[in-house]
């Protein structure tokens, strides 16, 4: 069953804010306010990890266990299949080329990223 702090919590993670830092697009995590600290954590996986996609798929993950506690299984799923259609429904209102994926890694996972046209070689 959901608490209060998780209710607030997917609240939280469903009011999707988005910032660009150096051509990468960055989730801005709830509370988050040290824009110097993103700055610098986007600048480090840039070096790490040369295209902006990659760069974007690991900043922009989201564990569901991580931001939740004490739910079931089901429930776990539950929250990220309403986290998915709310990033979902907020993209395609800000950018037709970012995408939402919801995956099993640690639990249920999802992330967002700028789907970026390819050049071949």
């Amino acid at each position: 069953m959901m608490n209060e702090a998780n209710i607030a919590t997917l609240n939280q993670l469903c009011d999707l804010r988005l910032v660009e830092i150096c051509g990468v697009l960055v989730r801005l995590a709830p509370g988050e306010e040290d824009m110097e600290e993103l700055h610098r954590t986007v600048l480090t996986w840039i070096q790490k990890e040369s295209e902006p996609e990659r760069v974007e798929r690991v900043l922009n993950h989201l564990h569901v266990y991580d931001a939740f506690e004490d739910l079931s299984e089901d429930e776990y799923d539950a929250v990220a299949a309403k986290l998915f259609a709310c990033w979902n429904e907020a993209v395609g209102q800000i950018d037709k080329t970012i995408r939402v994926e919801k995956y099993q890694d640690y639990g249920p996972t999802l992330t967002l990223y700028r789907s970026r046209q390819r050049t071949g070689a």
